[in-house]
């Protein structure tokens, strides 16, 4: 388990201080808008992030549905459906379901 794992490895726990989720990050469920399926392409200005095994499934040119995220403000996108967690460091565009 990972206390032993921590334990083995000599590192102090102490010396970490414990948040919560919440106090970490910030719950946006909002975008500037969401997308559909039927209007992905296969090239763009934009690239779409869903809940697919993909990291972009697809691309667009609608810059009213850009999420603006960077560097200094990533995203962290999980598909409730299929678990998959996708880290997001530059704009995109989100998927009309099952994104948070």
């Amino acid at each position: 388990n990972w206390r032993n794992y921590i334990k083995n490895k000599g590192i102090n726990m102490k010396q970490f201080k414990m948040f919560s989720f919440y106090d970490v990050f910030d719950n946006d469920y909002s975008s500037n808008g969401k997308i559909q399926k039927k209007n992905y392409s296969i090239d763009g200005l934009y690239p779409i992030i869903d809940q697919s095994f993909n990291f972009i499934s697809g691309y667009s040119d609608n810059n009213g549905l850009v999420y603006n995220a960077s560097i200094n403000k990533p995203v962290i996108v999980f598909g409730d459906h299929t678990c998959i967690v996708k880290f997001i460091d530059f704009n995109f565009i989100q998927y009309i379901e099952f994104t948070s």
